[in-house]
C-alpha cells in the first residue's frame, strides 16, 4: 500500500465514522429523542392501557404474594391473597391511578425529559398531582355513600384483620404476658382470643 493510499484511509475512516454517527444521531433525534414520536408509539402500542390494566394487576398480585414488599405498617396484617382480594385491590389502585392520569403524567414526563436528554434544554421539571386520585378513591360521591376505599376495606374484612394484627402484636410482647383482658370471660387469657371471640364485630368500622 502506497503512502498516498495510507493517507487516504487515515482521512476517510474518521470522516466515515463521523458521517455514520451523524446519521445515528439524526435518527435518534427524529425518533427516540422526539417526544411526539415516542408518545405516538406509546399510544399505538396501547402502552398506557397495558400499564393501567396488566401492570397494576401484576403489581398487586406480587405485593399480595410477597409481604416483605408491602409498606412496613401493612406487613403484620394478614391480607387476603385470593382472586377476589386481587380484584378488589386492583380496582382500588386503578381508581387512585386511572388510565387518563397514567397517560397524562407519562407524556408530560416525556415532554420534559427527552429535550433534556437531546441537549435542547438545560433542565427539566416533573410535577405529579395526586389530588384527583385521592378524591376519587377516598371521597364520598354523594352524602352517605361509601367511598371506593371504604367499600374495599369492608369487602376484604380489613377492620377485623387490622384489629387482630394489633392484638397479636400486643400478645407477642413479653411485658404483656399474663395481663388480664378487660371485659373478657375468665377463660380468655389473650387479647387475640378476645378479638376472635367477638368475631367480625371487633373490626366493624
Amino acid at each position: 500500500m502506497t503512502a498516498r493510499r495510507v493517507a487516504a484511509v487515515i482521512l476517510v475512516l474518521p470522516l466515515t465514522l463521523a458521517f455514520a454517527l451523524g446519521l445515528v444521531a439524526g435518527r435518534l433525534d427524529a425518533t427516540l429523542l422526539n417526544p411526539g414520536f415516542v408518545k405516538q408509539q406509546a399510544r399505538d402500542l396501547r402502552l398506557y392501557q397495558r400499564l393501567h390494566e396488566d401492570g397494576t394487576r401484576r403489581l398487586v398480585r406480587d405485593t399480595l404474594d410477597h409481604p416483605e414488599k408491602r409498606p412496613a405498617n401493612l406487613r403484620v396484617i394478614a391480607l387476603p391473597t385470593d382472586r377476589t382480594a386481587e380484584d378488589r385491590v386492583t380496582a382500588l389502585v386503578q381508581s387512585f391511578l386511572p388510565q387518563s392520569f397514567v397517560q397524562s403524567e407519562t407524556e408530560e414526563t416525556i415532554d420534559q425529559l427527552l429535550p433534556w436528554l437531546a441537549g435542547r434544554s438545560d433542565h427539566f421539571t416533573i410535577n405529579v398531582s395526586l389530588h384527583d386520585g385521592l378524591v376519587s378513591t377516598f371521597g364520598h360521591p354523594t352524602a352517605g355513600q361509601a367511598s371506593t376505599f371504604e367499600r374495599t376495606w369492608r369487602d376484604l374484612g380489613m377492620g377485623q384483620r387490622t384489629v387482630l394484627s394489633i392484638a397479636r402484636t400486643y400478645d407477642a410482647d413479653p411485658a404483656n404476658a399474663g395481663k388480664p383482658v378487660p371485659g373478657a370471660p375468665p377463660n380468655i387469657r389473650t387479647v387475640t382470643a378476645a378479638v376472635e371471640l367477638r368475631g367480625e364485630s371487633a373490626g366493624t368500622w
